[in-house]
């Protein structure tokens, strides 16, 4: 059998889609389509069936899908157990990190851990939360640092390392800095500086926004934090931050944060795939993370 088909079938059952399947692997839709078919040829049974444009597997695809997860993830195992094998690629941590938490993290990997691992080289892939899982899922990077999401650890090994809430970014002449918790409600008509739309902070709070009804007063979406920050310093608008974050605000006088009155709780920390190959510069790197943060 052609691991290429099976990748290829593995990757239309878990989306339901030929298209989306297609953008995820760079290909062809028709080159999927021919693909799956030949599959079906060789074992001889009907994988899957299209209903209102969606997949649907038959009793026999949803059999194949189940054991062609296990078997591409025993094949991505074991070439990236080899590839580590290698005198330089022994020595490369593949990465993925999330911008909002990233600012704890890279301290440590770029001084403290080199200390220990002088020759360690990082591939650093700087996506959401969400993205990150679906890197780690693919199988591009080998270890995610994010905000955890709900029922991650069902999926994925963890290792909490942050944990706080969601604040309020103020400037200092606010008037809502004289809450101890700031109310939600009152955001209602605040010009905001939004938060981009891949990231666990903007999920939250559009559900806050939802949760009372609000629409938001978008003005700004920076893409980068540090432009949030001058923008609110500015006196621009509100934001939100998380709370280890609030070491990048407090040197700056004109900026003042508060907890929300709808109290908002995150973690944080490194993941990687249950039946994901580690490899064990990888391992190390958790080691002394354990020990250090």
């Amino acid at each position: 059998m052609d691991v290429r088909k099976l990748e290829y079938f593995e990757t239309v059952a878990r989306l339901g889609n030929f298209t989306k399947a297609a953008e995820e692997l760079h290909v062809s839709q028709p080159s999927i389509t021919i693909s799956i078919r030949s599959l079906e040829e060789e074992l001889g049974v009907t994988l899957m069936s299209r209903n209102q444009r969606r997949v649907l597997l038959t009793t026999e695809g949803e059999i194949l899908y189940q054991k062609a997860k296990h078997i591409l993830a025993d094949v991505n195992n074991t070439m990236q157990q080899m590839k580590d094998l290698g005198k330089a690629a022994n020595k490369v941590i593949r990465i993925g990190i999330s911008p909002i938490i990233g600012g704890t993290l890279f301290p440590l990997l770029f001084s403290g851990y080199r200390k220990v691992c002088p020759d360690v080289r990082y591939h650093i892939l700087e996506k959401g939360s969400h993205g990150i899982l679906e890197e780690l899922i693919k199988g591009s990077i080998m270890l995610g640092y994010i905000v955890f999401l709900p029922d991650l650890e069902d999926r994925f090994n963890v290792l909490q390392t942050l944990q706080g809430e969601i604040h309020a970014l103020l400037h200092k002449d606010s008037p809502l800095c004289r809450y101890d918790r700031v109310p939600f409600s009152l955001l209602a008509s605040q010009p905001l500086i939004y938060l981009p739309t891949h990231s666990f902070l903007r999920r939250e709070v559009d559900q806050l926004f939802s949760r009372h009804g609000i629409t938001p007063q978008v003005i700004h979406e920076p893409s980068q934090m540090i432009t949030t920050f001058e923008l609110v310093a500015a006196g621009l608008g509100v934001s939100f931050l998380l709370h280890n974050q609030m070491h990048m605000v407090k040197n700056n006088s004109l900026l003042v944060t508060r907890p929300l009155e709808d109290q908002r709780e995150y973690r944080a920390g490194f993941v990687w795939k249950k039946d994901g190959y580690l490899s064990e510069i990888s391992r190390k790197l958790l080691d002394y993370v354990q020990e250090n943060m």
